[in-house]
Formats: C-alpha cells, sequence, structure tokens
C-alpha cells in the first residue's frame, strides 16, 4: 500500500518572486530590442512612481504581517497561521498584489509596452501554478478557518 503524505506546503509551479522577475526581464530586453511606445519622460515618471511605490510599500507592510505572526511567506515553507490582519485583511494575496504594482511600475517607468504585456502571463502562471495551489493546501491544513477567510476576503482586491 502507498500512503503518501501530502508535503506541508503549497508546492507552487516556481517562486513567485523568479516568476515576475523572469517575465519581467524578458519584456525589459525585448522593449529596448524593439520599442513600440513610449511615454515621456514626466509621464514616465509618473507612472513608475504611482505604481512602483505603493508595490514597496504594501510587499513591506505584507512581509512584516508574516514576521509579526512568526509564518513563512515561502511557498516551499510550512505556513503556521492564517493571516487575517494588515494587508491580509483585504486581499489573500496581497504580495504578488505587491509584486504586480511593481512590475507595472517599472514597465510603465521604462515605457515598455512589451513589459506591461508580460503581466498577462504572470497572472495566468500565478493564478494556475501557484495561488490555486497554495488554497489546496490551505483548506487541506485549515478547512473550515480558511474556507472562512475565503468567504470574507477577495483573492486579489
Amino acid at each position: 500500500m502507498n500512503h503518501e503524505v501530502a508535503p506541508d506546503h503549497a508546492q507552487a509551479l516556481a517562486p513567485p518572486v523568479y516568476i515576475f522577475g523572469a517575465f519581467l526581464a524578458l519584456g525589459v530586453i525585448v522593449d529596448f530590442l524593439w520599442p513600440v511606445w513610449s511615454l515621456d519622460l514626466s509621464r514616465r515618471g509618473l507612472a513608475f512612481l504611482g505604481f512602483f511605490v505603493p508595490g514597496v510599500i504594501l510587499a513591506r507592510r505584507t512581509f512584516a504581517s508574516f514576521k509579526s505572526t512568526g509564518t513563512s511567506a515561502n511557498p516551499y515553507a510550512s505556513v503556521s497561521a492564517i493571516i487575517r490582519t494588515g494587508p491580509f485583511a483585504f486581499s489573500r494575496n496581497p504580495i504578488y498584489v505587491a509584486m504586480c504594482l511593481i512590475h507595472a511600475g517599472v514597465a510603465l517607468g521604462i515605457g515598455g509596452l512589451y513589459s506591461l504585456l508580460a503581466l498577462v502571463p504572470v497572472l495566468l502562471i500565478m493564478h494556475f501554478g501557484v495561488v490555486l495551489r497554495e488554497e489546496a493546501y490551505l483548506e487541506r491544513k485549515y478547512g473550515a478557518q480558511y474556507q472562512d477567510y475565503k468567504a470574507d476576503v477577495r483573492r486579489w482586491l
């Protein structure tokens, strides 16, 4: 008989920061090789600040929430608590929202259409390869407690 026990982590397809980073880097390279459009410098600066800075602030607050509850942000580590405070009170995935804002800020800051469009496959990979796996793991581990959280708080915003 095979009595495999599911690992005590989400089994994400890849570390989210690698997913975002790889697609952003690819988009930036393509934007520099084959530029399609560009905002003027002042608009690029405003767009960068308008997305990147809130993304960094949200990321810092999210990591502070992880630290204060003593649980890990690593998708390959065991989760020791469901966080319902701070950024987790309005999004079940605030760190991924932060990464989207940072990605969009960089893309708009360089005036890169391909960099911005790279968010589409990132979001698909994140949804199917990371988020759904994390949700399945948390439902296995926390059951009704996590289902209540899902009912109260949106996945993204």
